[in-house]
């Protein structure tokens, strides 16, 4: 999975965690899992989302991100939120989209969900546009200033408009 992949997987599963009130708890490491309550346990895939963000956008650490967002699907399926074909499928996913993930959600999400190329994110981070409700205060006239092309703006609306977001003016 990409970089982008593994942020928009948990960036469904956080809303989730969120909608549901799940707290973020980290769980004693010398506890065994079967010891644990789901409650527990959703606890601690929450408070694990946010390592799997981190260690996703940095380049020398996306092992971690992957071996994280494992844990977090493990905690996920064991208390019976998503059977193992669906985070396999999760994981496949060239695109994960959420019909139900309303668009004030995909607000808290990196910029890096939309699959941007290299260059277009870091002309986005010069910026200091790290996430989507950063990026939808933009203008176009704002993009083109960064250093972004046309070919990488109209991807940046379309990658928008599929959430149900848009750029200002």
């Amino acid at each position: 999975m990409t970089p982008s992949q593994i942020i928009q997987v948990i960036a469904v599963y956080e809303h989730r965690l969120v909608d549901a009130r799940v707290p973020k708890i980290r769980l004693d490491p010398k506890r065994t899992f079967r010891s644990t309550t789901i409650a527990e346990r959703l606890s601690h895939a929450h408070y694990l989302c946010a390592g799997v963000k981190k260690y996703a956008l940095d380049a020398e650490q996306q092992r971690k991100a992957g071996s994280h967002l494992a844990a977090v699907q493990m905690c996920l399926s064991f208390a019976g939120w998503y059977t193992l074909e669906e985070l396999m499928e999760h994981n496949r996913s060239k695109q994960l989209l959420r019909p139900d993930l309303p668009p004030e959600g995909w607000l808290h999400c990196v910029v890096m969900v939309l699959g941007l190329s290299v260059r277009s994110s870091n002309c986005l981070q010069a910026g200091n546009v790290l996430y989507l409700r950063d990026l939808v205060l933009k203008t176009e006239a704002d993009l083109i200033q960064m250093g972004l092309i046309r070919k990488d703006i109209r991807h940046i609306k379309q990658g928008l408009a599929i959430r149900g977001l848009a750029l200002a003016g």
